[in-house]
């Protein structure tokens, strides 16, 4: 490998960890200034104060949270024409949502903790491209469908905390479902998305299903 390449590949190589520290920090010192008003017996006297079942509750759909997460990456590494043992898909799904849910900025985040990951696996850039676009694919696909139901479904409760008429949230959740629609029947004829120069194959009738139901859960 020429030099040029190689000092390229090692500076590559920093860019995920460097961003992960600069973000680390920067959410500390906003955390810092957030709660500098509260003080500890403050923080542990409301937590004592929530109801032990609502505790359980909120413990037990994380799990469920962390549990989903795995087959989000798993449909995606099968997207891309790769498969992994269960306990690798796992262990870095579980540490890259774990800090993108804490640190936000998923995309740098989750991203490169994947990459290291992955890489390290025999993963090659392309593949990983594929697998966590399809990712963020399915995810949104589930927030699109979710909210389009809830608008449809409850229309006074959002335009309670708006200012907008019902019919308007009615509106917007069935443009919503008809995208969820327009997704599922391209996959049942294969087409493909485009956007200039980017081209997302849309997945088989079977995995754009089981997109939807787990990002939906």
């Amino acid at each position: 490998m020429p030099v040029n390449e190689e000092t390229s590949s090692e500076r590559a190589r920093w860019i995920g960890p460097v961003a992960i520290l600069a973000i680390v920090g920067i959410s500390l010192w906003l955390l810092h200034g957030e709660l500098r008003e509260f003080r500890y017996r403050d923080i542990s006297r409301a937590m004592f104060a929530i109801p032990a079942s609502r505790a359980i509750a909120a413990l037990a759909l994380t799990m469920l949270s962390y549990a989903i997460f795995p087959i989000y990456d798993t449909i995606a590494l099968r997207y891309a024409g790769r498969s992994l043992p269960v306990r690798k898909v796992a262990f870095s799904s579980f540490i890259s949502y774990g800090l993108s849910h804490t640190l936000g900025f998923p995309v740098v985040t989750a991203g490169s903790v994947r990459y290291r990951f992955w890489s390290a696996w025999g993963l090659s850039t392309a593949e990983i491209a594929q697998a966590v676009g399809f990712a963020g694919v399915t995810f949104t696909l589930g927030m699109i469908f979710v909210t389009g139901l809830a608008f449809v479904a409850e229309p006074v409760t959002a335009s309670d905390m708006t200012s907008l008429p019902p019919l308007v949230f009615v509106a917007v959740g069935i443009v919503l479902l008809a995208i969820v629609a327009l997704y599922i029947t391209g996959s049942v004829q294969r087409r493909s998305v485009r956007f200039h120069d980017w081209e997302f194959p849309l997945p088989s009738l079977g995995m754009a299903i089981t997109q939807l139901v787990v990002a939906t859960i």
